[in-house]
């Protein structure tokens, strides 16, 4: 008798405009590497229940871009979570919207992904992962919550919104238990899942090869520069954490970073021309070695080469 199959996604939350190229960027390497379709991940994307009216536009693009049996789009309460958070606690209390995730037991395993993530290869291997996981960037404690791999529970979601009020930022001066040993959710979540003496009940790593930043990556100097040089396929997605390329101003001079800006853009093919219009005009390519190698993807060469 055959195990029952499994429902996978990989799931984000989109709460602005910028959101959205995350999620066509997500789309389409989904069906580039044949994760979606015969390969069975579904898309999911959670948005607030008033985006649709804040965000009319987007909205209606949103709409047309996640149609099909595995796409969906779900909406929750925004400010439930937001208001479980006190006041005084000095946390980024948008970045915890992230743990609706945890409620989505429609699903068995879900892949998380923030918006600012590019997709570089296959990465279903991330379903069969120990959970929950997440990557550690440079000598951090914290797993970043940019890039996990969860198993939705009801039991976990209502312990993390009755522990949430008590949760505030850790400073030297914190008296007992305070739920978050940074500012935002992935302080809040690594710390929720590092309260048992068993190691088999605590979050897991994954590789730093599974999403690197590129904080991380554009140093001049760190251990992953040979990789990036002769062993680039092992990058599996890059988390564009200082270098938001629907933001002007992210440029780089690092020549492999200057490649992921174009895998990044080339993720876009296809998507509505007045969204890609926003991000091209940035020309966020100015600053790369022998820059004219990204020509097409450059606001000067922009009306003779259509997305």
């Amino acid at each position: 008798e055959y195990p029952p199959k499994r429902r996978l996604a990989i799931a984000s939350f989109v709460d602005g405009p910028e959101h959205l190229y995350g999620v066509f960027s997500t789309r389409t390497q989904m069906a580039k590497f044949n994760m979606s379709g015969s390969g069975g991940v579904e898309q999911v994307v959670i948005v607030p229940k008033d985006f649709h009216m804040r965000n009319k536009k987007e909205w209606n693009a949103l709409t047309s871009w996640m149609q099909g049996p595995d796409k969906h789009i779900y909406q929750v309460d925004r400010d439930f979570i937001i208001k479980k958070i006190p006041n005084s606690s000095a946390m980024w209390k948008g970045t915890f919207n992230k743990l609706w995730m945890f409620n989505m037991t429609d699903f068995d395993r879900l892949i998380v992904l923030d918006g600012d993530i590019l997709i570089r290869t296959n990465i279903m291997h991330w379903f069969d992962y120990p959970t929950p996981c997440a990557t550690q960037a440079g000598g951090e404690m914290e797993r970043n919550s940019g890039a996990m791999v969860i198993e939705p529970s009801n039991n976990h979601f209502d312990q993390m919104m009755q522990i949430l009020p008590n949760a505030s930022t850790y400073t030297d001066n914190t008296q007992g238990e305070n739920w978050n040993s940074d500012y935002g959710d992935q302080g809040f979540i690594t710390s929720f899942f590092t309260t048992s003496y068993n190691a088999s009940e605590r979050m897991k790593t994954m590789p730093i090869e599974s999403a690197p930043l590129s904080s991380y990556l554009s140093r001049e100097k760190n251990p992953m520069r040979y990789f990036k040089r002769f062993r680039p396929h092992i990058i599996e997605t890059v988390h564009f954490t200082v270098h938001k390329l629907y933001r002007k101003g992210s440029t780089g001079s690092d020549s492999f970073l200057c490649d992921m800006f174009q895998e990044w853009f080339e993720s876009l093919q296809g998507m509505d021309d007045n969204f890609y219009q926003e991000v091209i005009q940035f020309d966020h390519f100015q600053e790369c070695p022998n820059a004219t190698k990204y020509d097409q993807f450059r606001p000067s060469n922009r009306a003779s080469t259509p997305p």
